[in-house]
């Protein structure tokens, strides 16, 4: 059974071995690129402080992990928004251990992503 729950400040080395671990699976398949950047562990704590950062497990056991914010990314593209002055909700850093992939994680940290920016349809 998958539980997502927020990231606490302990959970931040669980959450950058997840993150590390997708990244250099996509590195390796794909070369470098954005997704190659791996944050430290104290970036993810003081990330984690804020609140945003959430951790999906199984059994206790974490598998994935992803950002919530309602800050706008750097990259923000007005175009994409029918309204861009509404609030919106932006899904950061998604990332599912590449040993747990392809069993539904990233389409459950999907629907609670969905459902925290209150979007569940």
């Amino acid at each position: 059974m998958l539980i997502c729950r927020p990231a606490q400040a302990k959970d931040a080395a669980a959450v950058r071995v997840i993150r590390a671990a997708a990244a250099a699976d996509l590195t390796s398949r794909f070369g470098s690129g954005h997704w190659s950047l791996v944050v430290s562990v104290a970036s993810v704590r003081d990330r984690a402080k804020e609140g945003g950062v959430y951790l999906i497990e199984t059994d206790g056991a974490p598998v994935a992990t992803f950002v919530s914010s309602d800050r706008k990314i750097g990259f923000y593209n007005a175009g994409w928004f029918a309204d861009p002055a509404a609030e919106a909700g932006y899904l950061r850093d998604l990332a599912v251990h590449p040993e747990r992939q392809r069993q539904g994680i990233g389409r459950y940290a999907l629907s609670e992503a969905e459902t925290l920016c209150g979007r569940a349809d």
